[in-house]
């Protein structure tokens, strides 16, 4: 009897934390540990449905109850990866092979430029943004220039940014985005298919070491949207954000900009930390297009010896 009473009771304290967790986020990032628990949405989802299938289970249907709520909550907001809307689509669309552009977190410390190379080659990329360039990591990426010829950027260790392309770039600058010391790129692309404009970004991180980390990051979120509206349509958002699409700021910039989430319906895709198994890791890198652009696909790269994977888009530009 006491086995029978412990039991659910101790499913449930553990599941505690998961609905707290689930709950903090509605507070928005005004206070840096509901802003990082809203990064782990998906893993509170996962918790409380097993706690609610564990005592379902044992048929302690009052625990189960006092859980369900929480883990539908959860659930419904993670709901999108899997089963989100499509980006309104032309009935025309360009002639010609679609685009493909990447985003890399390049590490500032990591020394596999191999691995660097062969993801950027292995498909065939018009557009690759990189995050934390250095002055070495320019060195190192040189031979890109053989195939993207057109390059701007600006490396500064860990907010250093890069961007390449194959095809002809116009207006392209290093700009400030809400903070100095961590700046994003704008350009348009002349390609083949059309021309689009790209905004490629890295974000301050939020972190456990203050609320100063997750206000900076959130004015570089509330610029985005100020930029973009600089920028010629159809426009193309690539970088790591250092937010998941469950973070306050991060949901407010995208309805601001207008811009489709690419992760809808894409499925799970997270991106960092590398060192941790995928249901643990948290989507963190971004891709965000114009809603009439066609997406084909969304994926991850493979690993290039960084935290993060390369997050990766193919699209058609409307005619």
């Amino acid at each position: 009897m006491a086995l029978r009473l412990r039991l659910p009771l101790l499913v449930t304290l553990t599941a505690m934390p998961f609905v707290i967790a689930g709950i903090l986020p509605a507070i928005g990032s005004h206070f840096w540990l509901c802003d990082l628990c809203a990064h782990a949405t998906a893993q509170t989802a996962i918790a409380l449905c097993l706690g609610c299938i564990a005592l379902l289970l044992i048929r302690r249907f009052g625990f189960a109850f006092f859980l369900l709520p929480f883990a539908l909550l959860a659930s419904v907001r993670t709901a999108q990866l899997f089963c989100g809307g499509e980006p309104l689509q032309t009935p025309a669309l360009r002639a010609g092979q679609p685009l493909r552009c990447a985003a890399i977190n390049l590490l500032v410390d990591n020394e596999d430029a191999a691995a660097v190379l062969c993801a950027c080659k292995s498909e065939h990329f018009d557009i690759i943004t990189t995050s934390e360039l250095t002055d070495r990591w320019v060195l190192d990426l040189a031979p890109l220039r053989a195939q993207f010829p057109h390059f701007i950027g600006k490396p500064s260790g860990i907010f250093g940014i890069g961007l390449w392309s194959r095809h002809p770039l116009r207006g392209a600058q290093v700009i400030p985005l809400g903070v100095d010391w961590a700046p994003a790129i704008r350009a348009e692309v002349d390609a083949p298919q059309g021309t689009f404009s790209v905004l490629a970004v890295h974000l301050p991180r939020a972190s456990l070491f203050g609320q100063a980390f997750t206000d900076n990051r959130d004015l570089a979120l509330q610029a985005i949207p100020l930029v973009l509206a600089r920028l010629p349509k159809p426009r193309v958002l690539l970088g790591d954000c250092n937010a998941t699409r469950w973070t306050a700021a991060y949901a407010s910039m995208q309805k601001a900009s207008g811009l489709f989430d690419t992760s809808d319906g894409a499925g799970w895709q997270p991106t960092w930390p590398t060192s941790l198994p995928s249901l643990l890791r948290i989507p963190i890198d971004q891709a965000l297009i114009e809603p009439t652009l066609h997406l084909r696909r969304r994926w991850l790269g493979p690993h290039t010896g960084s935290d993060h994977l390369p997050i990766c888009i193919e699209f058609d530009l409307p005619q």
